[in-house]
C-alpha cells in the first residue's frame, strides 16, 4: 500500500486511463441490468431450459443463424421483433432466453420483451461466443 501513491504520481496517465475504463465498464454494466434483462451463463441457461422448459430466441439474422444456433432455438431475428411477438405471446408465461453473437442485440431484444410484458426475460451472457468457448454444440 506504501507503493501505491508514488506508482499513481509517476504513472498518473495510465492510473487515469485505469479509472476511466472502470467508469465505462461499471455505466454499461448498469445499463444492461437497468433494462430488466437477467444474464445467464451457458450453464444456467441448461438448467433454465432443462427444469423451466425455456424458450431459446435466436436474435440473429437468418444466414448467421444458418451457420450455428442452439438446439431447438427459434429464429426471430432483432430487427424483425415486432412481427414475431404475437408467435411468442402465447409462451408469455415461459422463460424465454434470448441470443445474439455476443450479448448485447440480445439484451436490446429483451428490453422490447419486456415493454410487451413478458416477465422471464433472460439473454445468454456474452451471447454464443460464451457458448462456444465452453465447447457446448451447435446445430446447423
Amino acid at each position: 500500500m506504501d507503493k501505491l501513491v508514488p506508482f499513481l504520481t509517476e504513472h498518473y496517465l495510465l492510473a487515469g486511463l485505469f479509472i476511466v475504463v472502470l467508469i465505462i465498464f461499471l455505466l454499461h454494466e448498469f445499463r444492461l441490468r437497468s433494462r430488466g434483462v437477467k444474464r445467464l451463463s451457458p450453464q444456467d441457461l441448461t438448467a433454465v431450459i432443462n427444469r423451466q422448459k425455456g424458450i431459446i430466441v435466436d436474435v440473429r439474422d437468418s444466414k448467421q443463424f444458418a451457420s450455428g444456433h442452439i438446439a431447438n432455438a427459434r429464429n426471430y431475428p432483432k430487427a424483425q421483433m415486432e412481427e414475431f411477438l404475437p408467435k411468442l405471446e402465447k409462451h408469455k408465461n415461459r422463460p424465454i432466453i434470448l441470443v445474439c453473437e455476443n450479448g448485447t442485440s440480445a439484451t436490446a431484444a429483451g428490453s422490447v420483451l419486456k415493454k410487451q410484458g413478458f416477465e422471464d426475460v433472460y439473454s445468454l451472457a456474452e451471447g454464443l461466443a460464451s457458448w462456444k468457448k465452453e465447447s457446448y454444440p451447435l446445430v446447423k
